[in-house]
């Protein structure tokens, strides 16, 4: 087992892998939230660096189903699996009388385009 960061510390012995991973050994990355994937991605690169192949897989805990992410993670040869999406915490919000319509609204807008979504309540929130 060996804990992978996806950039190098900026402290101590600055090691951006710990533990062991050996040419050609299968892997699977595990992430607790996945967003954009950037950071996740960058994990993918340095095993395929270390051990010649893509990791089998991501297994992300929770993901926000971003559009465009899983093919990301497609296309570097490590499919994202998650448990959990937003689509599912969305779901159980609407079966629970949690969230109003216009909140579930805004939570579906910001999976469609989360830029767009922060440009546009950063301002609605500017005095």
């Amino acid at each position: 087992m060996a804990y992978v960061r996806s950039k190098h510390k900026g402290y101590g012995a600055q090691k951006q892998v710990e533990g062991i991973l050996k040419p050609s050994q299968r892997t699977l990355v595990v992430e607790d939230l996945v967003l954009s994937g950037e950071s996740s991605l960058r994990v993918v690169n340095v095993v395929r660096t270390i051990t010649g192949r893509a990791p089998d897989a991501v297994l992300s805990i929770f993901t926000y189903d971003i559009p465009g992410v899983r093919e990301l993670f497609k296309e570097s040869g490590s499919p994202l699996i998650a448990i959990s999406d937003l689509g599912v915490l969305l779901h159980g919000a609407l079966v629970f009388d949690l969230l109003s319509e216009p909140e579930l609204d805004a939570l579906r807008s910001f999976q469609q385009d989360p830029i767009a979504w922060s440009n546009r309540y950063k301002a609605a929130t500017k005095t």
